[in-house]
Formats: structure tokens, sequence, C-alpha cells
């Protein structure tokens, strides 16, 4: 037998709706207008934020405050994915546009559980994204957007998109350049957006106009000098570029003649090592050693520039060698890089740091961000191997 829950005193409904799970309240919200008033208004799911992901399936995860994993979400699925089978029971939500559609909730243990609906009308998602927000105020943390499968829906989910409000969009896959083109002048965020699909059938533009605060491009081989010209951003980072030592010599000689009056910041990555005298020349590049007022030309690679009334933006590079080491005058090899550390257990202290490139790099993994520097190191010999002093695990 159920529990009236509606008949109940107001105290004792808002204790059990309280304790109830994310699911299960939004579960309540489709018994009735009612329910949906007392879940709107005493309801509050407090820290909490949404992860929303969108390929062949919409997903709409919710992220713990405590563990920053999710514990709940609802996934929107095309109906071909369903299941005949005895050993599933399915039941209906009703939705005013679309009446009843059939789901299927699932607890996987762990704090986790999820419902999937199956419905083959896409814009189901705004739908829901509506009633979640409407009812449960939840803000979106980030929303990840994969190309591969929505080729015939991208322009419906950039629109709905440009419709809401979060910090992170990131945008990947494979599609054909001019979708891919299509979406990056089509996608309209205050907030920073991330490309890193992989476009085929790549052609030259005459220009790229994006009017985005924060942009990043990853595998962007095909970005082009001139198309910075017409990017109107605070922020931005292309990875990888195939700019010649000119093409960045002359990208900041624009940046301090003002052409450029909304960058604070421009990254730069590069497969190459770079000539630097090529590169600042006629800049007046000087070492910085007293702030973050002229551009730098030491081993670091974060530099700067300054005009004679303002200051310019920050403007960094990134190649091979400088993005994974940092070398201290010691001899000791730093790794800042997390992911590299993990990656490469190796480090030590030896008689020099030439040395530790060459002996303290195990293993079959291919590094050719270290080729380059590898192949003007001495090899140690077996006469100065026995004074190496190997410190690392």
């Amino acid at each position: 037998m159920g529990l009236p829950l509606l008949k109940l005193p107001y105290l004792p409904i808002k204790a059990i709706l309280n304790t109830t799970g994310f699911l299960e309240l939004f579960f309540l919200t489709q018994v009735s207008k009612r329910m949906e008033w007392i879940i709107k208004n005493h309801v509050k799911i407090r820290n909490h934020r949404f992860n929303i992901s969108i390929h062949n399936d919409v997903s709409f995860e919710l992220i713990s405050p405590k563990s920053e994993l999710p514990v709940s979400s609802i996934v929107l699925k095309p109906t071909r994915k369903l299941e005949a089978s005895p050993f599933i029971s399915y039941f209906d939500l009703k939705f005013e546009k679309w009446g009843r559609v059939p789901c299927i909730s699932t607890n996987f243990g762990f704090g986790f559980s999820t419902v999937e609906l199956y419905c083959d009308d896409f814009t189901l998602a705004k739908d829901i994204h509506d009633k979640i927000h409407d009812i449960f105020q939840i803000p979106i943390e980030n929303v990840k957007v994969d190309l591969s499968d929505i080729r015939d829906k991208i322009k419906w989910t950039v629109g709905w998109l440009n419709y809401l409000t979060f910090p992170k969009i990131e945008i990947s896959g494979c599609c054909y350049f001019a979708d891919y083109i299509d979406t990056i002048q089509s996608v309209r965020s205050s907030g920073r957006v991330m490309f890193s699909a992989k476009p085929v059938m790549t052609y030259e533009l005459e220009a790229l106009n994006v009017n985005l605060e924060h942009i990043t491009f990853h595998r962007a081989e095909w970005f082009r000098p001139h198309y910075l010209e017409s990017l109107n951003s605070r922020f931005i980072g292309i990875s990888p570029v195939s700019f010649s030592d000119w093409d960045i010599n002359q990208f900041l000689h624009a940046v301090k003649r003002g052409a450029y009056p909304n960058l604070r910041e421009a990254t730069l990555e590069l497969k190459r090592r770079v000539a630097a005298d090529n590169i600042f020349a006629g800049l007046d590049a000087v070492e910085d050693t007293a702030g973050s007022t002229r551009l730098r030309r030491n081993r670091m690679s974060r530099r700067n520039l300054r005009s004679q009334h303002d200051e310019i933006p920050m403007f960094e590079i990134k190649t091979p060698l400088e993005q994974r080491e940092m070398i201290n005058e010691k001899g000791k090899l730093y790794l800042p890089d997390k992911e590299l550390r993990r990656k490469l257990p190796v480090i030590a202290m030896l008689n020099s740091w030439r040395e530790t490139f060459r002996t303290t790099i195990k293993g079959n993994m291919k590094l050719p961000l270290l080729e380059c520097v590898l192949e003007k190191l001495p090899v140690p010999t077996e006469e100065n191997s026995s004074s190496h002093e190997k410190l690392f695990m």
C-alpha cells in the first residue's frame, strides 16, 4: 500500500521530501501540479551542480559537492535502444508535449542511480533541463558536445546551448570542416569554450569570425595565422599551431601596435623548438627580472609585452621542451606536468641534467617531445655511469 503523501500535514511532507533522492523527487514532480509546487518551494538541493553531455544520447549528471562524482543521472536515448526483455520493467513519465515516455530506473549501488528515457525527439532534452532548472535551481558546471553523432542536430544543439548559462563547454568529436566552422562561429557563451574536434575535408577560410571571451583550440593544425585577426577574444589558446617564427613575430608586432585591444592572454603551443632571435626580432625584448612588464627571453616560456602607454597582454609560447621540463641551477630535473609524472616514473640527481635525460628515461614510451634534446646530449659511458647516484624509485 502506498503512502498517501499529499494527505499528510505539511511538516511530515517536508521532512520526507528533504530526505528523498533527486531522481525520486523528479518522479514526484510528475504526480500533480500541487506536488511539483511543494517540491519547488520547500525542497532545496544545495551545492550540487549538473554536467550535461550531448552525443547520440543526452545525459544530465548530478555532481556531489563532497566526492566531486556523479550521484544521479537522467539519460535521454532514442527508442531503437529499447530492449524487449521480460526481465526489464519499464514505466512511463508524462510530458505535456510528448505524452507518455517509456523509462527505466536503475540503482547501481555505491550511491549512484540513473533513469533512462526513450524518445526519438531530441528536443525533449530542453524540456528536461528547463524542468530541472525551474524546480531545483541546480546550476550547470560543464557541457560536453560530441559532434560525431549529431550532425543533423548541430544547429538545434548550438541554439539551445546559447540559451543556457554555464562556465565551460567542450566541443569534440569528428565532423566535416564546414559543420565545425559553423559551430565555432555560432556558439555564444561568456564562459570558457574549448574546441577539440577533429575536422575532415579542411580548406582555408578568409576569416574566422568569433566573438567569445575565452576560447581554446585543440587539434588546430588547420588554424592559419591570419585567423587571429578576426578573433575578438580576451583569452586565446591554440594547440598545436603550424606557425612559422615569422608568423609569430608578426603577431607580436601587431599586438604591440594595439591591433588586439581586447586581448589579455594568448598561448600558442608548437610541436617544434623556436628561434627566439627570430620571434622577438624588432621587439626590444629584454630579460624580465623585476616583474611582468617586459618580454622575457629566458628559458621559461611565459612572456609579456608592454607598449609605451599601457600593458600589452601576456603572451606565452609553449614548445615541446619548455612545456615539459624545468632545470634548476643544481642540475635537478623537475617535471611540473602531473600527467607526465604519473606516466614517466623516473627522476634522479646526477652529475648533470644532460646525463639525467640519457639515463633516467625508461621503458618503451615514445617521447618525441624530448627527441630534439636527446640527439644533442652526450651518451653516458661506463666510465662516468658509475658516478651517477640515482635517487629515484
